[in-house]
């Protein structure tokens, strides 16, 4: 990935984003195509947590993803939640939670939007299609935005 629009003005254009007046799609759409540009990642997406199943809120990218909701028994996303932690697959093919949402996708990090009380309330999805894609700086690149994209969970902003 890119490290060049990794500073602290650019995280705070993008915690600008996902405050704005516009529906959660949209705003949801633009936070991830900033974050795509950044980072060169093929697909950027952000999925709602519930209680039993991830949901796309936005996407970027040629297309969706071959999964717009899933439960959470299943997948890496599944593993993220678990332990509030990101999670970074440099090879997919060799990992069996990967589920396929692209064929391009040779690599993902997906990292947890966490809110004030520690629930993981939505994710950081980002694909590419490299082996070995992603690095440390670029998992806490996204770790970043992903702290910084809480306001596109109206279930966050009742707590």
């Amino acid at each position: 990935m890119s490290l060049r629009q990794y500073d602290a003005r650019f995280l705070n254009e993008i915690a600008a984003a996902a405050l704005t007046r516009d529906d959660v799609a949209m705003r949801a759409k633009r936070v991830a195509e900033m974050i795509r540009e950044a980072s060169g990642c093929f697909w950027v997406g952000i999925f709602e947590i519930t209680e039993n199943e991830a949901s796309a809120v936005g996407w970027t990218g040629a297309e969706a993803p071959a999964f717009l909701r899933f439960p959470l028994t299943r997948g890496i996303t599944r593993d993220v939640v678990r332990t509030r932690k990101s999670a970074v697959v440099n090879d997919v093919l060799k990992d069996s939670r990967y589920l396929v949402a692209f064929s391009a996708t040779r690599s993902e990090v997906i990292a947890p939007v966490i809110d004030a009380v520690g629930n993981v309330v939505g994710t950081l999805e980002a694909d590419a299609d490299k082996v070995d894609a992603f690095g440390d700086a670029d998992v806490q690149f996204l770790d970043q935005c992903a702290s910084r994209i809480l306001p596109l969970f109206a279930r966050a902003a009742q707590v």
